[in-house]
């Protein structure tokens, strides 16, 4: 199967329909937030609400994986994406050089 999806890859091509496109980039920037908390908000709206109308516990569902997957990541994985970058940056990345020309005209 993932031969076979490997393969298929050059076939597909970008969607073009600009509000399918803004909710799919929103869905992969909190998707490790929607990852993480799917569950409880599941066990939340689902099991701990189930006397709750069911259009109700779709509501919060939705409403509060949203809200904990965008507090997440602007509280804490944004920080560390940022720390993250830096560190390998400073560790990884080759200092810049300078060009020949410059080091000639300053003699």
């Amino acid at each position: 199967m993932a031969l076979v999806l490997g393969l298929s890859i050059p076939l597909f091509y970008e969607l073009r329909w600009s509000p399918f496109k803004k909710l799919t980039a929103w869905i992969a920037k909190y998707s490790y937030g929607i990852y993480l908390f799917h569950v409880l908000c599941i066990w939340f709206a689902f099991q701990y609400l189930s006397w709750v109308p069911k259009g109700l516990q779709w509501s919060i569902f939705v409403s509060l994986i949203a809200l904990l997957s965008i507090m997440f990541y602007h509280l804490l994985e944004e920080r560390l994406i940022r720390v993250g970058s830096r560190l390998t940056n400073k560790w990884f990345c080759p200092p810049k050089s300078v060009p020949v020309e410059a080091i000639e005209t300053q003699s």
